[in-house]
């Protein structure tokens, strides 16, 4: 089963996972600052598989709201729009791996930094604020989030494998 893969935003957007056996790639610290008439960007995949999506946020009073929750499919993608211009996208690829996207603006490229504690590897793209938005398809249904509509203080999305075997 994969490891389940969180996005949160504790003051900047954050994306931590579990690297069993000291596995530790830096896909996401490596952002490409000169690709031609495209935004700064950098991607990692994650192998799957990947079934379900489940997300939710915290409001100023202390209830939460689900955003989310919903088996994923090949081809399902959500896109995170933060603070300063930033976004992570997440796609589900053929093979039900993960494929993370941090993509920037052309005048503020992502700046992702690393941290690891135990077997918990965590980026944070430390000139992004909180998640504003999300933009997505989980099973093929599209869903969306706005974080002013539901005055939400804290956002998170996990993806996951729900598949069991006997």
């Amino acid at each position: 089963m994969a490891t389940p893969i969180i996005f949160d935003d504790g003051g900047s957007i954050r994306i931590r996972t579990e690297v069993p056996n000291g596995r530790c790639t830096v896909g996401l610290l490596n952002v490409d600052l000169y690709r031609k008439g495209f935004p700064p960007e950098s991607t990692e995949r994650e192998e799957g598989p990947f079934t379900h999506i489940t997300g939710f946020t915290i409001g100023k009073l202390g209830g939460t709201n689900e955003i989310v929750d919903s088996p994923l499919i090949a081809g399902d993608c959500f896109t995170m729009q933060t603070a300063n211009h930033q976004c992570v996208i997440v796609s589900i690829d053929e093979r039900r791996g993960c494929v993370i996207t941090v993509q920037g603006a052309d005048d503020n490229p992502p700046i992702v930094d690393l941290s690891k504690f135990g077997n918990v590897r965590q980026y944070k793209v430390v000139n992004a604020g909180p998640i504003r938005a999300i933009d997505g398809m989980a099973n093929g249904q599209e869903f969306h989030f706005v974080a002013a509509e539901c005055k939400s203080i804290f956002t998170a999305l996990i993806v996951w494998d729900d598949t069991r075997t006997a």
